[in-house]
């Protein structure tokens, strides 16, 4: 990704679509493509994922550990965009930007609660695990807020996301960009060797938010133009990681999984920045890519619910697990669209949607 890829959005990764106002003066900043249909791609990807974990069957279930890669780029591109956006405004409004990320991991963390008691009020939540849970305050609070515990939370990588922000708001109080690489840095040389799956998703967080600065200052253009004339290199690293390296990834120490998660992500970047901008004939299939892209955080908190309520409802259908499977994925991908539709239809007619759009996800 060049030093081109300046955005305008959340450093969620989020990048929400602009609001009425902001067509109308010049704040609107330009926007990446590739950025907003690397997202959208992650917003598919992740109901493929969402919909195998709901599913009963072991064979569908498998998907999900091809698809590990997901929660990672999302802390990936959250960091990328915090450098390429974020970094360069720095300056004289370093104190406006660090409250900016203070106020936006603040309203991350509550719609992941708000998001995770919702989930489980419907009942779509594992009620052993919770029930046993609801018997020990501490070891809930624990398995929310600490060990991330994925059986008793839904939606964790916003939480992941949260912490990132409050994290470089406390890296970019750094008075230079070399002190503040060094710092980033430094982050993911402890996570190495610190127990703990928050740490690894906060150093490659960090990774990200070094690669965003770097391409905003343009030196990341000769590594990009090298990628385009060499698109096998990706997809050569990915069929050994799938081959050989899946063990490691899975039990290996962080000073190896953490350099192998990052790498393996960005391969899938590479890839759907490759292929996707080839779908010129097939542009209404691009353009809503890259409208969820724009609305990645909407897409996640719709998408999960659906895919738990489609596997519950279809559960007793007369048909194979895989049929059952690719029916689920197809319902929650369009009713993902939908409720995106809806929203981005809303805020362009009316200027309360747009405001409490703004006010809660931007």
């Amino acid at each position: 990704m060049s030093g081109r890829l300046l955005v305008m959005g959340n450093v969620d990764g989020t990048s929400a679509a602009p609001s009425m106002a902001l067509h109308r003066t010049a704040r609107t900043a330009e926007r990446s493509v590739n950025i907003d249909l690397i997202k959208g791609a992650l917003v598919l990807t992740m109901v493929v994922y969402h919909c195998a974990s709901a599913s009963v069957a072991p064979e569908v279930r498998q998907v999900r550990g091809n698809l590990s890669f997901l929660h990672y780029s999302f802390l990936i591109i959250s960091g990328y965009l915090c450098g390429i956006h974020y970094f360069p405004q720095l300056g004289e409004r370093r104190a406006a930007t660090c409250r900016r990320l203070v106020s936006r991991a603040g309203k991350i963390a509550v719609l992941f609660l708000m998001a995770n008691v919702a989930y489980h009020i419907l009942g779509l939540g594992d009620r052993d695990a919770l029930s046993e849970a609801l018997a020990s305050p501490v070891r809930i609070l624990t398995a929310i807020f600490v060990t991330i515990d994925g059986s008793y939370v839904a939606f964790e990588v916003l939480w992941y996301i949260s912490l990132f922000l409050l994290l470089v708001s406390v890296l970019f109080r750094a008075k230079s960009m070399k002190s503040l690489v060094f710092s980033s840095l430094a982050v993911v040389g402890i996570a190495m060797f610190v127990p703990g799956q928050s740490v690894v998703f906060l150093s490659i967080g960090c990774i990200g938010l070094v690669a965003g600065m770097l391409a905003s200052q343009g030196y990341l253009n000769r590594i990009y133009q090298a990628l385009l004339k060499a698109p096998f290199l990706p997809v050569a690293f990915l069929v050994v990681d799938v081959l050989f390296l899946r063990d490691i990834r899975s039990d290996g120490a962080h000073c190896i999984v953490i350099p192998l998660r990052f790498v393996e992500a960005c391969s899938w970047f590479y890839i759907v920045v490759w292929i996707l901008p080839r779908l010129s004939d097939r542009h209404r299939v691009r353009n809503a890519i890259t409208l969820m892209g724009q609305y990645t955080l909407l897409s996640y908190l719709a998408q999960m619910p659906c895919a738990r309520i489609a596997s519950l409802a279809m559960r007793r259908l007369p048909w194979s697990s895989a049929l059952l499977y690719l029916v689920s994925v197809a319902f929650v991908l369009a009713i993902t669209y939908a409720v995106v539709l809806g929203v981005h239809w809303g805020r362009r007619q009316s200027r309360t949607i747009d405001a409490v759009y703004v006010k809660a996800f931007s």
